[in-house]
C-alpha cells in the first residue's frame, strides 16, 4: 500500500513538522533511515494483492461501472477507492420536524411515514414521481426525476423512514429532490448516522448513480474485504511516543468517523504518515549522495580546456574562473 500524495490544503505541512526536533535523533538516528525504509518497502509489497484488487468485485460495481469510476477519478483498485478519502463532513446527528423546515438550510434530516405516491407527467420529459412524507407536524413532498419505478417499488406506503436531502420551496410547499432515504434500521447502520463523509465526485458520475451514499457503501465493503490486510507501516516506538492512532483504525475512522476526536486523530495519523514517508524518500537520497564517488579531479589544466574555454561567448564570473583555477 503505497501512500498516495494527495494536494489537499488540510494535509499541507512543513516537512519541519513531520518529525518533532527534540525527538528526532532519538527516534529515527540515521542508521536506522535504511531499516525503516525497508520495513515500510516490505510491507508495501505483503499488502499488495488485496490492495490491489480490482473494484469490478465490489457489490454493486462491475465492469462497466468499473470503468465509469476509472474514467472519472482515477480509482481502479480497493486502494484507490480506500484513499479517495473526504474533503468535508456532514453532521447527521439531529433531526428537523416538518415545521421546522426552512428552505434556506443547507441539508436537514427526518423521520416520518411515506403516505402517498404517485407520478405526474406520465410519459413526458417532466415526468416525476412525488412522494408526500409527513411526520406529525406536517408533511413534505420528496421528488424523484430518475430511477422512478426502483423508487416506487421499493418505498412501501404507510412505512416510517428517514430522509436526508436539501430542502426548496416550490410553489408554496417545501420539497426534496432525490433526498436520500432509509428504513430506520439500515439508518443505523455505518456511516449513516453522525458525521457522514462527502466525496469529490464528477457530474457524469452523478448522473450515473454514484451518488455520496453508494461512495459509503463501497468503501464500506472496500474496508472489510481488506480486513487483516493492513499492517501497520509505523514502528510501535513511533506510534507510542507520538501519540498515533494505528493504521487500520485511522483507515475506518477517516471514512466512518464515530466522533469528532477520532475524526481528528485519523487525520492526524493520516497527514503524519504521508509526509513522513515523503521525509523518509528525501533522506535515503541525501544517504545515495553522500556515499557516491566524488568526481573526476583534474590536477591541472591542459591545452584543450584552453582552447573550450577560448570558444566561450562569454565571460567567466568571478566565481567561476576561481573554480577552474
Amino acid at each position: 500500500m503505497m501512500v498516495k500524495h494527495i494536494n489537499r490544503p488540510e494535509i499541507m505541512y512543513s516537512s519541519a513538522m513531520i518529525i518533532p526536533p527534540n525527538r528526532s535523533q532519538s527516534m529515527f538516528p540515521s542508521v536506522l533511515i535504511p531499516q525503516i525504509y525497508a520495513r515500510y518497502r516490505y510491507i508495501c509489497m505483503a499488502m499488495t494483492s488485496v490492495w490491489d484488487t480490482n473494484i469490478q468485485f465490489l457489490q454493486g460495481v462491475g465492469p462497466v461501472r468499473a470503468r465509469e469510476l476509472e474514467k472519472g477519478l482515477n480509482i481502479k483498485t480497493f486502494g484507490d477507492l480506500i484513499h479517495h478519502y473526504p474533503f468535508r463532513y456532514i453532521d447527521r446527528t439531529r433531526f428537523y420536524s416538518v415545521r421546522e423546515i426552512d428552505p434556506d438550510l443547507a441539508l436537514i434530516q427526518i423521520r416520518g411515514e411515506v403516505r402517498d405516491m404517485k407520478i405526474i407527467g406520465a410519459g413526458s420529459r417532466k415526468q416525476r414521481l412525488v412522494v408526500l412524507f409527513a411526520d406529525p407536524t406536517g408533511s413534505v413532498d420528496l421528488v424523484f426525476f430518475k430511477g422512478i419505478r426502483w423508487i416506487r417499488d421499493k418505498i412501501k406506503l404507510n412505512t416510517e423512514y428517514i430522509v436526508f436531502g436539501k430542502p426548496a420551496l416550490f410553489k408554496g410547499r417545501i420539497n426534496l429532490v432525490h433526498p436520500e432515504i432509509d428504513l430506520p434500521d439500515d439508518h443505523s447502520l455505518r456511516g449513516s448516522v453522525g458525521l457522514q463523509a462527502v466525496y469529490s465526485s464528477t457530474e457524469l458520475l452523478r448522473d450515473k448513480g454514484f451518488t455520496q451514499k453508494v461512495f459509503s457503501s463501497l468503501i464500506a465493503q472496500a474496508l472489510t474485504r481488506i480486513e487483516g490486510h493492513v499492517a501497520e507501516t509505523l514502528t510501535p516506538a513511533m506510534l507510542r511516543q507520538l501519540k498515533l492512532m494505528p493504521l487500520p483504525l485511522a483507515l475506518e475512522e477517516i471514512h466512518f468517523p464515530k466522533n469528532l476526536k477520532n475524526l481528528q486523530a485519523a487525520q492526524t495519523r493520516l497527514k503524519f504518515e504521508e509526509l513522513f514517508f515523503i521525509q523518509l524518500g528525501l533522506l535515503k537520497q541525501r544517504a545515495v549522495r553522500l556515499r557516491a564517488e566524488d568526481g573526476l579531479r583534474f590536477p591541472t589544466v591542459g591545452q584543450a580546456f584552453n582552447n573550450c574555454y577560448k570558444m566561450l561567448p562569454f565571460e567567466l564570473t568571478g566565481a567561476q574562473k576561481r573554480v577552474i583555477k
